[in-house]
């Protein structure tokens, strides 16, 4: 029987097509470690960012995470090692703004309290974070000394105004990290790429990554408040003027009559003649005197039908100058003095009977009330806003550039005080508060005074913030 064999043709071809699988094979393989090594260098990338900045597009009860570094620290790291290890770096805790005071209990008179300083790791790794190679991108490249230009990597190369930092001194594990540069708040953070070199075009795996910087914009982590900080608060009530009611009046008080006293001016009080209060003094001083204002109405219920204020026959003492029971039946001369401690015909002197005849009782001594309101009539206050941010050694204060002034009628009322541009302020919760300025500095003394501390307050970057109620 004949034996048959392969030729020399049939045995080159199968060599080269298992050339060719195998060729394409390795590719392959190469490929995926390479996709692998990207990705890994991705996911490193992204972990610094957060471990820096938190994640502000999760929200923890409704509120976005303002975590990370910044968010203790108050400012940038100056190296990844910094994520890893606390190094030089203040511990976590509380601090007052006056360094001097070192308790809570003791940062009192309107200072701010707050916590700041390093609670990492914020990175986690289990290597030494001593080590050169702690956390390196995925291609590997570990800490060498690096030139304060990027594009150079050969300390032969880093000249002129380029310095060069020694692998000793490179805590960046290999990674490319430049803070505030140029000067903007800005990150600068990226990997050399495969071929651990500067430059490259993606998406070739020896390209930069990320190419887009910086990795850290500064309005990821600082909010501007310079276009203002808006707050809300009622204002306290401090009448400068004692007005009694009903004494006669006329919302323009420079109008000493109700005839002068003309729309869109409005005349309040029974008297026709300013500053009377009860019908006795009225007449005694050539006026008019009538119980409703609406001039018709003879009774309580009436008057107040219709819409109008009732006046009833006044109160207090017949001699304006006393301002009590007690000092005005004290009086000498004429007329004799009496007393209204009820708006009735003069009769009525208890209070029970005054409010069962359905009058007002005003009592024995004159009250100290404002009507009707008075522009004139208040006290005012120049005030200021702090803002209180922690940079890990210390808390730091900043001062809205305008006074405002607080007309101290009792009102609620939103302040908008505005601040140099720029004024950048770290993510994360700070503090806020209003205080008396006394015409020529931001004063220590909180307002109103009824305040004993700074608020918190969480600012979120690429956001306003909103109308703070104080």
């Amino acid at each position: 029987m004949k034996q048959q064999g392969f030729s020399l043709v049939e045995l080159v071809t199968v060599l080269l097509i298992i050339t060719v699988l195998s060729t394409i094979a390795l590719r392959s393989t190469v490929d995926i470690g390479y996709s692998t090594r990207y990705e890994q260098t991705k996911d490193r990338l992204n972990s610094i960012k957060q471990a820096i900045i938190g994640n502000p597009k999760r929200t923890i009860n409704g509120q976005p995470d303002i975590s990370g570094f910044v968010a203790d620290m108050g400012q940038l790291p100056n190296n990844i090692q910094e994520l890893l290890t606390q190094g030089t770096q203040p511990a976590y805790q509380g601090k007052c703004s006056n360094s001097a005071h070192t308790t809570q209990a003791t940062c009192i008179n309107g200072e701010a309290w707050l916590f700041t300083g390093w609670r990492g790791p914020y990175l986690s790794v289990s290597d030494n974070p001593a080590n050169k190679d702690a956390y390196t991108d995925g291609w590997g490249r570990e800490a060498q000394g690096y030139c304060s230009d990027p594009t150079i990597t050969v300390q032969a190369s880093c000249t002129g105004s380029n310095t060069w930092t020694t692998a000793a001194n490179d805590f960046n594990y290999g990674w490319v990290f430049q803070k505030n540069k140029p000067g903007t708040g800005d990150l600068t953070l990226f990997s050399y790429g495969k071929d651990q070199t500067s430059g490259g075009t993606p998406p070739d795996y020896d390209a930069d990554y990320p190419a887009t910087q910086p990795i850290i914009p500064s309005n990821d982590w600082l909010v501007d408040i310079s276009g203002g900080v808006s707050i809300r608060f009622i204002k306290p009530y401090t009448a400068t003027q004692i007005q009694t009611p009903p004494t006669s009046l006329c919302t323009d008080p420079t109008k000493t009559t109700e005839v002068a006293c003309v729309s869109p001016d409005t005349w309040y009080g029974g008297c026709s003649k300013a500053g009377y209060i009860n019908k006795d003094s009225c007449v005694a001083a050539s006026g008019t005197w009538k119980v409703c204002s609406d001039g018709t109405s003879t009774d309580k219920n009436t008057c107040e039908s219709a819409s109008a204020i009732w006046y009833g026959e006044g109160y207090g003492c017949n001699r304006q100058r006393a301002t009590d029971k007690t000092s005005c039946l004290a009086l000498t001369g004429s007329p004799t003095p009496k007393w209204r401690g009820c708006t009735d015909n003069g009769t009525i002197t208890d209070q029970p009977t005054c409010l069962n005849s359905n009058q007002i009782w005003y009592g024995n001594s004159l009250r100290t009330l404002d009507f009707p309101p008075q522009s004139n009539s208040y006290n005012t206050q120049s005030i200021c806003l702090k803002v209180f941010y922690g940079n890990g050694n210390s808390i730091t204060s900043v001062t809205s550039s305008n006074q405002l002034t607080s007309l101290e009628n009792g009102s609620s009322h939103t302040f908008t005080f505005t601040f140099p541009n720029p004024t950048n302020i770290p993510a994360g919760i700070n503090a806020i508060g209003i205080y008396k300025h006394d015409g020529t500095n931001c004063t220590s003394i909180l307002y109103p005074s009824d305040r004993t501390q700074p608020i918190p307050v969480l600012f979120v970057p690429h956001s306003n913030l909103p109308i703070i109620n104080w």
